[in-house]
């Protein structure tokens, strides 16, 4: 069979049109209860996360994405990758781990300017960024007893933990916590919030929850690994996955738990209808 696109085509696609991304391999962790990760579990959203691999990809048709969910439908960014099978490496082309291994439930987070980003967590239960390659600790802030909103501050009253271990940090005039770069490229799991003991008042309770912002490079979710590969046994055409844009939703909870399933679903009230004006 004739092959339609060669090694060398694909190549010169990606220079010319691809991007460079990380690429976190999930694998589905055991600490899962009815479809949920248990609240203690080193795991995020039933899934465990390697280090990343880097590699250059196509991102095409970026748009929104609508899913649907127990709580209804809402949106979401998408955008299609085009995964090519090999890569010139070395003077030689090398077949790409990503392109037979990419599935479900992996991250692709696309290594360019960062973008603003919100988490929610939970004090000694889930102190973990549910985020990959970040960048800086915007603010850090909880709600108390009186309704009133706390700001925290790094080095006083919170630190973080990459790889178990505080790395090099930058505190600008405005509060932001520069994170320095490593040379292990951080996963999600590196990223913690430790609280300090100086004022443990000021701080939230354990169990209470607290809001994080940040910036870090955009990241996606591998939504559907697309059943046609475009692909044959003699030629190897790049694959495509569809991806939804990381967005929070609450990690430990069912959003259906919460709903009045015995609530009217119209109103009751007497209402007037434009036919009788």
């Amino acid at each position: 069979m004739k092959k339609i696109l060669s090694n060398r085509k694909v190549q010169k696609l990606i220079r010319q049109f691809g991007v460079e991304c990380l690429w976190y391999e999930s694998r589905l962790s055991p600490e899962l209860r009815h479809g949920l990760t248990v609240a203690d579990a080193d795991a995020i959203h039933g899934y465990k996360y390697n280090n990343p691999v880097q590699v250059r990809l196509v991102r095409t048709s970026v748009s929104y994405h609508i899913i649907t969910r127990p709580a209804g439908k809402i949106y979401e960014g998408g955008a299609r990758f085009s995964v090519p099978p090999t890569a010139w490496v070395e003077g030689e082309f090398k077949r790409l781990t990503i392109y037979d291994r990419i599935f479900k439930g992996d991250i692709i987070a696309i290594k360019n300017k960062p973008i603003r980003d919100f988490d929610v967590l939970t004090r000694g239960k889930k102190d973990v960024i549910f985020a990959f390659d970040v960048k800086s600790i915007l603010s850090l802030v909880s709600v108390n007893a009186e309704k009133q909103e706390i700001q925290y501050v790094y080095g006083t009253d919170y630190i973080i933990k990459m790889n178990g271990e505080e790395p090099e940090t930058n505190v600008l005039s405005d509060g932001t916590v520069q994170i320095s770069a490593s040379e292990d490229m951080p996963v999600a799991s590196d990223i913690e919030i430790e609280w300090l003991d100086e004022d443990d008042s000021k701080a939230p309770a354990t169990g209470a929850d607290y809001a994080v912002e940040f910036l870090c490079s955009p990241n996606y979710i591998v939504w559907e690994d697309l059943a046609k590969a475009r692909a044959t046994e003699e030629n190897d055409l790049p694959k495509m996955v569809m991806t939804v844009k990381r967005a929070f939703f609450n990690k430990q909870t069912n959003p259906i738990d919460t709903v009045d399933t015995q609530q009217d679903v119209f109103e009751t009230n007497d209402r007037f209808l434009d036919n009788d004006l």
